[in-house]
């Protein structure tokens, strides 16, 4: 009996042993623990407030990512629209990936919109493999001006899972991510004065956004990569409107007021010089100061337009009094476009609404004076002077040293004592931005192409006429 007692004690032993390993375990795992469960806790997803986000880049890809337990990367942003007039409505898309919500929201702040002034957006469509496009319209409600995105923020219905900044954001935090690029969009006064180049490919859409009293500006030539071209299209998007279409380089300014096109069509809009057109000799006595340049093409233009033409300040010009005429070449005379105009500012101002060749005068132009020949000529004396044929070689060569020389310079020549000049050396300058200078020692005379009167046509001048006449 003893030995079985003494079994019964060991065997007590070690179910005591035993029971009390369990009791210890059960402990261990919180149930015998204050504020620890027994269940076990579900993953902890973090919410994230400026302050505790850690944000890092991702290679070179260009997208952000916030911290490792969000998992959301912001992989790029687009706004529809880089410009609105007020109350205009624009849309940002954000694409993301990551995202393990069945749906999200998105809110963006733009640097001086109040956030009164955004719609809030939802998904297009529910993450597919975590991938996310997220619209947000957005309402652009506030005064003209620029203004740059500020913060894009992600959420899941619930609470904040995303955030991203501008580098200029005064809400971030030094670890906090970034924007995967910086965004803005500009307000403008749609009535205002406004400036765009002709090369733009989006200028239609941008003067059809104009308000009703707005002026355009566009630059062209000079100002925008020697581009001449003006399409139909340009014309149709301020036509029937109040709008106002100036279209300017640096020689030329075209201004087409509201009402005055009538017919949209492409619009070459280079003006050039006109030199040496024969016709015209027939109809203008050179005697008389005149200009003449075309406005390229033929036909009507868009509408009347008034333009304003640089053509520098000629001395022939000077006191006003000019008249402008356009060359019919059908007719094959001038019509009378304008008179008492003046250029001595050095530009010119008139309205027109046909293209063509145009002839500016200093008071009206007079045809060029003929001379009937008899018909049995009788043999006249010999002038004083006739021309040379060795010095009218000479003479050829003054002429390609006018051709070749700058806008401004001056082209000396000696020439020996009493030697004959010839009229047309003297005819072939005028019109030219050129100076010649006569001289034989003892006697200078200086010629202006820009601003010579021909003098009494002869065959040959000597060097003391030409100091009377244009000294």
């Amino acid at each position: 009996m003893n030995r079985n007692r003494n079994w019964l004690l060991i065997l007590c032993l070690v179910l005591v042993v035993a029971l009390g390993g369990t009791v210890w375990g059960f402990a261990q795992s919180g149930g015998l623990v204050p504020g620890v469960s027994g269940r076990p806790e579900p993953p902890h997803t973090p919410t994230f407030s400026p302050a505790q986000e850690d944000g890092k880049t991702l290679g070179e890809s260009g997208s952000w990512t916030i911290g490792e337990s969000s998992g959301i990367v912001l992989q790029s942003i687009e706004l529809s629209e880089e410009e609105t007039p007020p109350g205009g409505k624009l849309t940002v898309t954000l694409g993301a990936s990551g995202c393990i919500s069945d749906h999200y929201f998105g809110e963006v702040t733009f640097a001086g919109l109040e956030s009164g002034q955004l719609l809030k957006g939802s998904a297009e469509s529910n993450p597919s493999d975590g991938e996310l496009i997220l619209r947000i319209s957005l309402l652009a409600d506030g005064p003209a001006d620029t203004y740059a995105l500020r913060t894009v923020r992600f959420s899941d219905g619930e609470e904040e899972t995303a955030a991203f900044y501008s580098r200029g954001s005064d809400e971030r935090s030094p670890s906090a991510p970034l924007l995967p690029a910086e965004r803005s969009f500009r307000i403008f006064d749609p009535n205002g004065e406004l400036v765009f180049l002709l090369s733009d490919p989006e200028l239609v859409p941008k003067l059809k956004k104009l308000g009703d009293d707005a002026k355009a500006t566009v630059l062209y030539g000079a100002k925008d990569q020697e581009n001449y071209q003006a399409s139909a299209a340009v014309f149709e998007a301020v036509q029937n409107t109040g709008r106002t279409l100036c279209l300017e380089d640096g020689n030329a300014q075209w201004t087409f007021l509201p009402g005055s096109i009538s017919d949209p069509q492409e619009l070459n809009l280079e003006i050039r010089g006109e030199y040496g057109l024969s016709a015209l000799e027939e109809l203008v006595d050179w005697a008389t100061p005149h200009y003449a340049f075309r406005l390229e093409g033929d036909g009507p233009l868009p509408g009347a337009a008034e333009i304003s033409l640089q053509i520098g300040q000629m001395s022939r010009f000077e006191g006003g009094g000019l008249t402008l005429y356009r060359y019919d070449e059908t007719a094959g005379s001038l019509a009378l476009v304008a008179s008492g105009l003046s250029a001595d500012d050095g530009t010119l101002d008139f309205r027109t609404a046909r293209r063509g060749v145009y002839l500016l005068c200093k008071g009206q132009a007079q045809p060029q004076k003929k001379t009937p020949l008899p018909e049995e000529p009788e043999k006249e004396a010999e002038p004083e002077y006739l021309p040379i044929d060795e010095g009218d070689t000479e003479w050829f060569t003054v002429r390609d040293q006018l051709d070749g020389a700058e806008p401004g310079a001056t082209v000396s020549v000696r020439i020996e004592k009493e030697e004959p000049i010839p009229y047309w050396i003297i005819r072939y300058l005028y019109g030219k931005d050129v100076r010649l200078t006569l001289s034989d020692g003892s006697q200078l005379v200086t010629m202006d192409g820009l601003s010579i009167d021909i003098p009494q046509r002869q065959p040959v001048f000597k060097l003391a006429d030409l100091q009377e006449l244009f000294s």
